[in-house]
């Protein structure tokens, strides 16, 4: 991001008086800082997190990482490559000393004992009617041996029914049917990005594992973020956590590129196109277990998707929160979220194309995904359109004043000569619009 000069009074840089104090993981911080929107960062020394792995010697880029050719009317304007002052996320002031890596203190994340993947949660007995009492999904699956996933996200800031609610996009990269994991038997990788307010105040890139059926977080065991133990830290300027720029309905379109990759018995994570970061492979190992059996070595399972959470169970009023820009997936370019650029890595290290077969939604009345872009041009590659606005029940799409719709398979222009959104603190690409469908 690129930082103007009238915030900077208002960032608070607090430096530690000793290099002996330790965060609640148990890493050697350097110096505290505290940024604008009133999220405090610490400094810690890589060197606290154990032997650190070196970074992939190739690039995160692969198939399909480019932008959109161009307009909706197949244009030739390219969109601006993303620069590295575009995402910095610290002033120079704010960077901490040579070695150090940035961590984010987090606040109270939610309840996670009802929190599954998409087709595991909607076949359980608590998701009869559509009326899980924790999680709304809306999304596609993949079931084939991989060794991560990539994906560039829409973010927008959807509206919450109260604070305690979140909602997101993301994706899964799993291991299930692992012995001797118990409840549904399966580990995660999980990144994309997240409204909670009690963790980040601002709409936020996270990361999230589980090694036990999401039965018991906690350190080496699973949860968000460095909240818990499991996450090594490498990158100074992106960490989870970190808040992103986002998009206006009707407006510029923003997003954020992700992905993992198994390299070396470690599972790397890439935002926008830089090693940040991984998870050791070893977190996954379980007792009288061969590791090839785990998520230490491969995944079998990719998941693409948007989340809502309620956290009670009752039959009304359901939740009003938002799922993506809160508009249902018919409403196309400008108004829906999108998740594009979908594609798998296989055994033989080949990006291919991500199809999501698999469909699932949890009650497409208030949430729901539009899957016949799956098999996109190769500048939008694989692609979906995912949201809605929850409690509001779905209308059949029409072309009045009320609001713009689209016919599935045919893309709204974007608007013209449109500013930029109401975050001046924050600069990023904007995207492009994606092929008119024949």
């Amino acid at each position: 991001m690129k930082w103007c000069m009238w915030m900077l009074p208002f960032v608070t840089v607090v430096p530690l008086v000793s290099a002996t104090v330790v965060n609640s993981n148990d890493l050697l911080v350097a110096k505290t800082i505290t940024l604008a929107d009133g999220s405090i960062v610490d400094w810690v020394y890589r060197s606290s997190q154990g032997t650190v792995a070196d970074r992939p010697p190739f690039p995160p880029t692969g198939s399909g990482t480019g932008g959109p050719r161009g307009g909706a009317n197949g244009g030739t304007k390219q969109p601006r490559a993303a620069k590295t002052s575009d995402y910095e996320t610290f002033s120079p002031n704010q960077m901490g000393p040579i070695n150090t890596v940035p961590i984010l203190r987090t606040g109270e994340i939610g309840d996670l004992r009802s929190k599954a993947l998409p087709d595991m949660a909607i076949l359980s007995k608590r998701t009869l009617l559509g009326m899980d009492p924790n999680h709304w999904y809306a999304g596609t699956r993949q079931s084939v041996w991989n060794l991560g996933a990539k994906a560039t996200f829409s973010c927008f800031r959807p509206e919450l029914s109260t604070r305690r609610r979140m909602s997101l996009l993301q994706m899964a990269v799993a291991r299930t049917s692992v012995p001797g994991v118990p409840g549904r038997k399966v580990q995660t990788l999980e990144a994309g990005w997240m409204r909670n307010p009690r963790s980040v105040r601002h709409p936020h890139m996270f990361t999230y594992y589980t090694v036990n059926s999401y039965v018991s977080p906690g350190d080496y065991r699973g949860g968000y973020n460095a909240k818990v133990k499991g996450w090594v830290q490498v990158d100074r300027e992106y960490y989870p956590g970190m808040r992103l720029p986002v998009s206006r309905v009707g407006g510029v379109q923003r997003s954020v590129r992700l992905r993992f990759r198994r390299h070396r018995d470690n599972w790397w994570l890439a935002v926008n196109d830089r090693w940040i970061g991984y998870y050791p492979g070893r977190i996954f190992w379980r007792r009288g277990v061969p590791s090839d059996r785990t998520l230490a070595s491969k995944s079998n399972y990719i998941a693409m998707y948007g989340e809502a959470t309620q956290e009670k169970l009752r039959p009304w009023p359901l939740t009003r929160t938002h799922m993506g820009s809160g508009k249902f997936p018919e409403e196309g370019w400008g108004r829906a979220a999108y998740i594009r650029q979908m594609t798998y890595t296989d055994l033989n290290r080949v990006d291919r194309t991500y199809t999501g077969p698999s469909r699932s939604v949890t009650e497409p009345m208030r949430y729901d995904c539009m899957t016949n872009e799956l098999l996109g041009d190769s500048f939008w590659g694989s692609y979906m359109f995912v949201g809605g606005p929850g409690r509001r029940m779905r209308r059949r799409p029409f072309f009045g004043n009320y609001y713009r719709t689209t016919r599935p398979g045919v893309i709204e222009e974007p608007p013209e000569n449109i500013d930029t959104d109401e975050t001046p603190d924050i600069v990023e690409m904007g995207d492009s619009p994606p092929p008119v469908t024949p």
